[in-house]
This record gives structure tokens, C-alpha cells and sequence, in this order.
């Protein structure tokens, strides 16, 4: 989200004034920068936090959103637990919604401080080597975890009492590449940036490079380049090779020079495979004894940046603990995670599958005995009454069935005057009696109808007594009845929200050309290419013009007749007056004097008609006469001049004849080429591109002297292709992981895991690499299995509601609870567990 000057100016000047945020008393700025301001505070309670650093964002929170992403994001910055990594102690949010991070204030300084010192001279090897080495554990562990820092550079390694370097501010490294992709790109510091970071690719590498920046730094006193304006320092950190350490510090040893140089390499494969790697080979470049390099942690396959491996370990009353993975005292791949997937969420879905039916075959049960709860469950919209008054899928238990078959004694009659008598509780009309005697004698049909009936009456009466005993006993044997009836035992209703947790994440899934790695977050890409020519066209010249006349050239031979040398100036002008023209001589030449009057020495020079056209062809010997004055014996004769030309009209070629014929045919070849790039993405494939260019090929280019130009156009389209449900499938698997760590194996999905893709660009045009940003959300809710809910009901079973109600605050996964209690004058439950129903509503 961006956010305006005049916000980010008001939030800088609210800082400034107020002088405590949260829970803590501001003492003093330490500095300000673009995207926060950092303050020397104390905490106004706790003693032991009276000298703290917090940094406080210029970037609301202006959304229930952005809030909740700051939540997640902190509490991936508190899991960072590395020596050498300054750690997260609090974090906040402010009355004006601007959010806030404290750690530990590092009383030594940072490292710009320390280069600041040493005037532009290098530290010692001993001192780059601790510096390095600490920085780069730290980073590996980091990376180890899915976290890229981004912004690495002197200003952010900062030392401890003790002089022990510390990391700092991987809190901007997240915040800042989760509030848009923008911000991913933007991220970082010109000065230390590696080449791909610029062009809005970060990753490990990116860490290296900048920790190769610093090595270099350290050890010559000077940046690997001096440029201060950020677009000059891109041109060199992506086209210019940095000078060799060794020039500013010819005492730092030749393998230290070349393990710095590799780290700087301009590809990132060029590049050593891990930061661990490069400081290993700059400890030993150095003769120092490599330590034992800490094994990475499982990468957590969770959100962009990471959080470290961990199990859900049931603790008590369901909760769960966060313990190191026993896969890391293994030292397993990442990838094995990954390629046990299916097989896990097999086994999953068997559990969940399993604990539904157990869960269904006790609420059914639940149903029946509880007949209000059936009627509530049918206001809820679940399915109806079937046959017989029966909701369909649910079967009543049999020991409700045979609870319900429980009736009344009769009598038995007599057999002798009695050939059948209808059962009081069949509730079927009364039917015809057949009488033993004739029945024509009226007297004693009425006297044994009237027996008949005093039978009934007495029946009636008898099952009316014993149902009574019964609900008093046992209100469940009545059905229906029993929950209508005033009298009886208690029956309690506990109704159970559950509680939730809503996840959100966004992931980065790579698409490849090669074979992808699931164990990198890589799916299949593919390149689709069209390339279409149009046929040769031929169109007039329509450019006119005139060239313009040209003079006539031609050589003067003088000879000397003298006795002395001669000179003829360049310049001297003869005219010739039949032909109207002038002709001057280009040179300066000089003649030597004559020995021999039959053959005088001659010298030649270059001139040309002053008068351009084609008048100025001169025939040979069209001058023939003495030179230049009446006191020089110079006989001048030329030879002919041509070249002379007039003016002439051409036709040649303009810029619009061709895009006259090229404009119509690009656009024609472009959409023709961008439907064949359509018609070879598969079914389910997302496009991205495509990106198109055109060529215009002519025998003739814009000026050229011609008559007419052939012209063709050719078009390319190329593009990458991907499966988009393939990267929502693996969105959806990595928050499925995520969710099995925290909230735990004791919650569950409660619907669909919702996965969008947000954004696909091509991170690299020749390798044809994607970079795909997904964003999956689900909620996972707390599961009470028939066990729980038998244990509820057991500890419930004779307590007061209030204290039912405080026992099931207390326990795990409840958030909110509600008793209802019926024919209890006490508010009392049941002492009778099975007279206690549980309820679990839908949590939203």
C-alpha cells in the first residue's frame, strides 16, 4: 500500500512530538530514514528494558488486513533466534495505527561507524574475518528458513558490549516485501545491491552479493563503487567488473581477493551455492580455521519469507508446543517434506474422514434422544423428516429404539366373549367388535359394549400412570412427550462455538522450462513462439528533387620562356570572353627557367570553371595565349575540362512510402501472430505475454535515389505458459503444511482453502523463468472429537451453569460457550451425563 507525502510528513512530525508510543517513553532520535525512525526509549513498567531501540514505521495500517499481516509478520520475526541476529523483543501498533518494533539497543555502534573510524583505510584481516564470519552464520541460518534480508549493508550489522556483531533489520525486510510487489523490487540499497536485484529478483544470491559488497569494503576502505546517483550505480553493479581488492590493499592475501570477486560475480550461478560456502572459502583464503558450519534448518514451507520447521506436540487440554523438527537432527533435504505429500495428505484426510463419521454417528444419537435438538437442527436448514417422522441419513440407535417401544401393560381380555380388541396406544380407529353371541339381542350387545369400554378406560388410565413414572425416571423413554412435560429430571443444552484461526499467506511459486523441483516451489512452464511474413510489396517513390549543377574540371600547362623561374599563384583567373566563363587555377605552381628556346619547361596545374553546368566542358586549348601579365613570359594552354553538369530532377525514397505499406501489414501480422500463441496455450494453461516485435526488411532505405522500394514485414510473438491450477494446488499444500505446525493437528479446515493468484511476470526472458505470486486463505477450527465431548460432558455433569460456564472459558479451543437448562429450578445440570447434550456451531 503506498501512502501519500503529506501522510508520511505527519506521521514523521507525530513521531517527533509525541513522546510515548505503546508502552514505551521515547528519550531520544537515533536516526530517520525513508521508511522509519529510530528512537533510543524505555519501557515505562518493565526495569529491565530501560534502554531499548524502537523503530517506528511511516506506513499505516490502514486496513484489518494490513494488521493482521503485521501480526503474522512478527511473530515470524520472533521465531529469528541466532546469536548473531538482533532480536525481536516487542512490537506494536499506535493509537494512530502506525506500527512499531523494539529490540535490544546495541551499545557498540554499527559497522558504518567503525569504517567511518578508520578513514577510508582497511580493517584488519583479523577483524574482516570475525565481521564476516558472523554476519554470514547468521545469514545462512536465515536463509535456512525461507528468509531473504534484502537490505543488507554496514548500517544494518550492528555490535553488542562485547564487540559481536549483530544483524538487524530483517523486520523492514519483511514488512516492506509484504505490503506490495513494488516494494519487493524496490527494496535494498543502490550501493549493495546485486545485479538481478535491480531488475526486481531477490533471493540467497542477493544476501551473498551484498555480503561480498561489505567483504570488499572492509578490506580496501572503499565501496566497490564510488558512484553516488542510484541509476549509475545500477549501470556498474549490472555492466562494469569492480576493480581487483588487491589494487587498494596489495597486503590482503590472493585467495581472499578471489573468494570477494566470486561472491561479486554478475550471475547469480557464477556465484558460490550458499553464503556459508563463501564465507568457508574467505576463512580459508585468510589461513583461518574454518568452524563447523551449522546445518540449515528444513526451509519452512510457509510464507514468502519463512519460519523455521517445527512439530505440533499436544500439550495440555489440547494445546500445542513448538519443538525443533527431528528431521533436523537428521539433516534431511527440505525437499523430503514436499515429497511426502500425498501420501500425508492421504493419511489426513482418512483421520478427518474417521473422526466426521464418529463425530455424525454421535450427534445422531444425540438427535434422537433429544427430540428439541432434532426440531433446532431442522430450523438450522438441515435436512427435513423423512418416512415416519425419521430425518433422512440418521437411524435411531437401538437402544433409543427399544426405550421407545416401551408401553403399558393390557389386560389380558377374554377370549370367550371377545374376538378382538384394538390396542389404546395403535391410535387406530375403533373397529367393529364381533360379539359371541347373536346379535340379535340388543340388551346384551349394550352390556358388553359398555365392559368393553370401562376395559379401555381403565388401560388409559394405567398407561397414563406409568408414563408418568417413567418421565419422572427417565424423560427420554416418552420421546417427545418427555421434553414437553413440566415434571421429570433436568436436560442441559450445551452449545460450543469453537475457536478459529484464519490463515493468509502469499507465496512466490517459480515456473520452469527444465524439469521442476517441488522441494523449490518450481511448476512446469512451457514457451509458445509464433513468427509470421507477410509477401513482398512494391510501392512508388514519391520523395522529389533536383541535383544541383556541377563544375567543370580541368589542368592549365604553363611554360616558361624566360630565363628565370616562375611562379603561378593558385587563384589566377583567366576568362574566356566567346563563351561567357571564367576559369581559376586550384594550385600554385612554379616553372624553372628555360635553357632551351625549342623546348621551354612547363609546369601543370588543376582549375576549374567558375560557372557550374554543362556549359563549363571546355575543349582542349580553349585557353591559348600569354599569362597573367605583359612583363611574364608564361604561355598558358589547357586541356579539356568536363564534369561540368546542370542541374538534374531524381525521385527517392521517404519514410512514409514505407510505413505506408509496413503500418497496415504489422498490425495485420501482429494479431495473427498473437492468435496462433492462443491457439497453443493447452486447456487450463495462463498466459504471460505475449511480447511481440515486428521487422521491416526494404532493397531501399528512407533517402535512397530510387523509383520504387520492395518491402516485407515479419512479426514474433513469444510467451510463457504455465498450469495456474498447478500453482494453486501448491499454494494450497504449502498452507496446509504451515497450518499442521501452527494452529496444530488439534484444528481442522472448516471449509476450502481459497488460493488466487495475484501476479505472473517473467523473472528472467532467457531462461524463460516465471515468478509467480499466490495468495491462499483458510480457516482452521478447533476439532472436538467424541472424545472431548464425552470428557465435557462428564465434568459438567451436577455443576451450577455459571461454573459449567467458567469451566468451558477455561478449556482449549472454546470460544464462546451457552447452557441452556430445562425443568431445573437451581440452574443446575444434570448430575446424569446422559441427560447433557453437546452442541458444536458453526464458528465463522
Amino acid at each position: 500500500m503506498g501512502q501519500s507525502k503529506e501522510t508520511r510528513e505527519s506521521g514523521e512530525r507525530r513521531g517527533d512530538d509525541q513522546r510515548i508510543i505503546g508502552d514505551y517513553e521515547l528519550i531520544r532520535r537515533l536516526g530517520r530514514g525513508g521508511f522509519s525512525t529510530v528512537y533510543l526509549a524505555r519501557h515505562r513498567i518493565l526495569s529491565r528494558w530501560s534502554r531499548v531501540a524502537l523503530k517506528h514505521l511511516h506506513t499505516p495500517l490502514d486496513s484489518p488486513e494490513a494488521r493482521e499481516q503485521f501480526s503474522a509478520e512478527t511473530r515470524l520475526l520472533e521465531q529469528l533466534s541466532h546469536p548473531h541476529i538482533l532480536p525481536l523483543l516487542d512490537a506494536g501498533i499506535d493509537q494512530d495505527e502506525f506500527p512499531y518494533l523494539v529490540t535490544p539497543y546495541a551499545a557498540g555502534g554499527s559497522l558504518r561507524q567503525r569504517l567511518r573510524r578508520a578513514g577510508g583505510h582497511p580493517l584488519p584481516i583479523e577483524e574482516l574475518v570475525q565481521i564476516i564470519s558472523q554476519i554470514g552464520a547468521a545469514l545462512q541460518y536465515a536463509h535456512g528458513r525461507g528468509v531473504i534480508h534484502r537490505d543488507l549493508k554496514p548500517e544494518n550489522i550492528l555490535f553488542d558490549a562485547d564487540g559481536q556483531a549483530l544483524l538487524a533489520d530483517f523486520g523492514m525486510a519483511l514488512l516492506l516485501s509484504s505490503r506490495s510487489l513494488e516494494a519487493v523490487s524496490l527494496s535494498g540499497t543502490p550501493a549493495y545491491m546485486a545485479p538481478e536485484q535491480f531488475r526486481g529478483q531477490v533471493g540467497r544470491a542477493s544476501d551473498q552479493y551484498a555480503l561480498a559488497c561489505i567483504a570488499y569494503e572492509l578490506s580496501t576502505g572503499r565501496r566497490v563503487f564510488d558512484e553516488q546517483e542510484p541509476l549509475a550505480l545500477m549501470r556498474c553493479h549490472v555492466e562494469e567488473d569492480p576493480e581487483p581488492p588487491r589494487r587498494f590493499n596489495p597486503h590482503l592475501p590472493p585467495a581472499v581477493e578471489a573468494a570477494i570477486l566470486r561472491g561479486l560475480a554478475k550471475e547469480r550461478e557464477a556465484r558460490y551455492p550458499s553464503v556459508g560456502d563463501f564465507v568457508a572459502a574467505l576463512l580459508a583464503g585468510a589461513g583461518a580455521l574454518v568452524p563447523p558450519q551449522p546445518q540449515a534448518a528444513p526451509a519452512w514451507k510457509g510464507a514468502i519469507w519463512g519460519e523455521p520447521a517445527a512439530q505440533a506436540v499436544p500439550g495440555a487440554g489440547g494445546a500445542t508446543q513448538m519443538l525443533p523438527d527431528e528431521s533436523e537432527a537428521e539433516h534431511k533435504p527440505e525437499w523430503l517434506g514436499l515429497a511426502n505429500l500425498p501420501r500425508r495428505a492421504a493419511v489426513q484426510r482418512e483421520r478427518q474422514a474417521e473422526g466426521e463419521t464418529r463425530r455424525q454417528v454421535s450427534q445422531r444419537e444425540t438427535w434422537w434422544r433429544f427430540p428439541h435438538l432434532r426440531r433446532l437442527q431442522a430450523r438450522r436448514e438441515l435436512p427435513g423428516t423423512g418416512e415416519g417422522g425419521q430425518e433422512p441419513g440418521l437411524s435411531m440407535p437401538p437402544a433409543l429404539r427399544d426405550q421407545s417401544a416401551i408401553r403399558p401393560a393390557l389386560p389380558e381380555p377374554s377370549r370367550k366373549g371377545l374376538k378382538s380388541v384394538v390396542h389404546p396406544f395403535e391410535g387406530a380407529a375403533p373397529s367393529t367388535r364381533s360379539l359371541g353371541r347373536p346379535q340379535g339381542k340388543k340388551h346384551t350387545t349394550v352390556q358388553r359394549r359398555r365392559g368393553l369400554l370401562l376395559v379401555s378406560s381403565a388401560a388409559v388410565v394405567l398407561a397414563l400412570l406409568t408414563g408418568l413414572v417413567v418421565a419422572y425416571a427417565d424423560p427420554l423413554a416418552l420421546g417427545p412427550l418427555g421434553a414437553a412435560l413440566p415434571i421429570g429430571s433436568p436436560l442441559a443444552t450445551v452449545r460450543i462455538t469453537p475457536a478459529s484461526v484464519l490463515l493468509t499467506r502469499q507465496y512466490l511459486i517459480t515456473a520452469v522450462l527444465q524439469t521442476p523441483s517441488a522441494a523449490l516451489r518450481q511448476i512446469q512452464a512451457r514457451r509458445l513462439s509464433a513468427t509470421l511474413r507477410s509477401p513482398a510489396k512494391t510501392v512508388q517513390a514519391t520523395g522529389h528533387g533536383m541535383t544541383p549543377a556541377t563544375q567543370a574540371h580541368g589542368t592549365i600547362t604553363f611554360f616558361n620562356e624566360a630565363g628565370v623561374s616562375q611562379t603561378v599563384p593558385q587563384g589566377t583567373l583567366f576568362n574566356i570572353a566567346k563563351a561567357n566563363l571564367s576559369v581559376v587555377t586550384d594550385e600554385t605552381v612554379t616553372i624553372a627557367p628555360v635553357q632551351d628556346l625549342n623546348n621551354p619547361p612547363s609546369a601543370t596545374a588543376k582549375a576549374h570553371v567558375i560557372q557550374p553546368g554543362a556549359a563549363g566542358n571546355l575543349p582542349a586549348r580553349a585557353i591559348d595565349n600569354w599569362c597573367c601579365s605583359s612583363e611574364l613570359d608564361i604561355w598558358a594552354r589547357s586541356s579539356a575540362f568536363t564534369g561540368g553538369q546542370d542541374p538534374q530532377p531524381y525521385t527517392y525514397i521517404q519514410r512514409s512510402d514505407i510505413d505506408n505499406v509496413a503500418n497496415p501489414l504489422k498490425a495485420s501480422l501482429l494479431q495473427q501472430a498473437q492468435g496462433q500463441i492462443q491457439q497453443q496455450a493447452r486447456s487450463g494453461e495462463r498466459l504471460v505475454g505475449p511480447d511481440c516485435s515486428t521487422a521491416i526488411n526494404s532493397n531501399h532505405q528512407v533517402g535512397d535515389h530510387a523509383s520504387s522500394a520492395t518491402i516485407t514485414v515479419s512479426a514474433t510473438c513469444s510467451a510463457e505458459a504455465y498450469n495456474q491450477q498447478a500453482a494453486l494446488d501448491m499454494a494450497t499444500t504449502l498452507l496446509q503444511q504451515e497450518a499442521a505446525r501452527d494452529p496444530g493437528p488439534a484444528y481442522a479446515l472448516a471449509g476450502q482453502i481459497s488460493s488466487t493468484i495475484i501476479d505472473a511476470s517473467l523473472a528472467d526472458p532467457q531462461s524463460g523463468r516465471l515468478i509467480i505470486t499466490v495468495k491462499a486463505q483458510g480457516r482452521w477450527t478447533y476439532r472436538f472429537n467424541e472424545g472431548a465431548q464425552q470428557h465435557l460432558i462428564q465434568v459438567l455433569a451436577g455443576k451450577s451453569r455459571s461454573q459449567a460456564l467458567q469451566l468451558l472459558q477455561r478449556q482449549p479451543g472454546v470460544s464462546q460457550a451457552d447452557i441452556n437448562i430445562v425443568r431445573s429450578n437451581n440452574d443446575q445440570l444434570p448430575d446424569n451425563p446422559a441427560l447433557i447434550a453437546v452442541i458444536i456451531e458453526n464458528s465463522s
